[in-house]
């Protein structure tokens, strides 16, 4: 008696770990880099340059990499806080303290332009079966800038079938804390993607014709690929985030246990009828 109740106590102290976990699977991603582009220079709204977040810009067809420091640079200035002013940086460049202002930008008109980062994904090696949700904050000057999700597997890029764009347009800097909108791409087995060919001083492209999805292997690298513009446009994002489902280790390590322990019953049930 005392034996079948202690089993009766595991089995359901191995059920209720398995329904903990597998919920805990189910609503919890976890975010595995986020750069904020904090920019604490009140000085001078140019004050810093795109690569001191260990990001890099390149633009038109033959991937030019911008020039520095007037083409592409952070923001910070007390009037144009960033999106949202409460974010912290994850695996990202050293933070300066500064979470309110800085967001990063390009002030030119363009057609063909990518914003990319390696940093703080080369090294994590995280398998691109497991992402989940790329998200950034953005406040282009014109709505026809289209923006696609970019990640790196391995050594090739991969852009968003999904293309966003601005509901409404924010025209002026100084508006882009009130102004900027809140995008989201959901990743998953099923999403789809163009492949991208992208050689730094050579070509920068997206082939819309061919849809793929995400090959296995280790996500080195994540931006975003803006085509449209013209005339006034302006690229302004922020809070730029990758996420990833939780690892399975731990329920798979449940579901272990509760296979094991259904065996063991199993095997007393047969030695008490035997």
């Amino acid at each position: 008696m005392i034996r079948r109740s202690l089993i009766s106590t595991l089995w359901g102290c191995s059920l209720l770990t398995w329904l903990a976990v597998t919920v805990n699977s189910v609503s919890a991603d976890t975010v595995v880099y986020r750069e904020i582009f904090p920019n604490s220079n009140t000085g001078s709204p140019f004050g810093r340059n795109i690569s001191d977040a260990n990001w890099q810009g390149y633009w038109t067809s033959g991937a030019v990499q911008t020039p520095s420091p007037g083409s592409i640079v952070i923001i910070g200035q007390n009037a144009n806080a960033g999106k949202p002013t409460d974010a912290t940086p994850i695996n990202s460049a050293p933070s300066n303290g500064e979470l309110a202002n800085g967001w990063a930008f390009s002030p030119t008109n363009f057609l063909n332009f990518i914003f990319t980062t390696e940093n703080g994904l080369v090294d994590q090696a995280i398998p691109s079966s497991m992402l989940s949700e790329v998200s950034w904050y953005a406040g282009n000057s014109l709505t026809t800038v289209n923006m696609r999700a970019a990640i790196k597997v391995d050594s090739n890029w991969y852009g968003s079938q999904q293309v966003f764009n601005m509901t409404t347009a924010v025209a002026s800097g100084a508006n882009f804390g009130a102004e900027a909108e809140h995008f989201i791409l959901s990743v998953s087995p099923s999403t789809d993607w163009h492949p991208m060919t992208f050689t730094v001083g050579t070509e920068l492209s997206i082939n819309t014709g061919s849809t793929v999805s995400l090959p296995n292997g280790a996500v080195t690298g994540a931006g975003l690929y803006f085509v449209g513009g013209g005339s006034g446009a302006s690229i302004r994002f922020d809070t730029y985030s990758v996420s990833t489902v939780p690892e399975s280790s731990a329920l798979s390590l449940a579901m272990f246990g509760s296979v094991a322990l259904a065996a063991y019953v199993r095997r007393e049930r047969s030695r008490r009828n035997a």
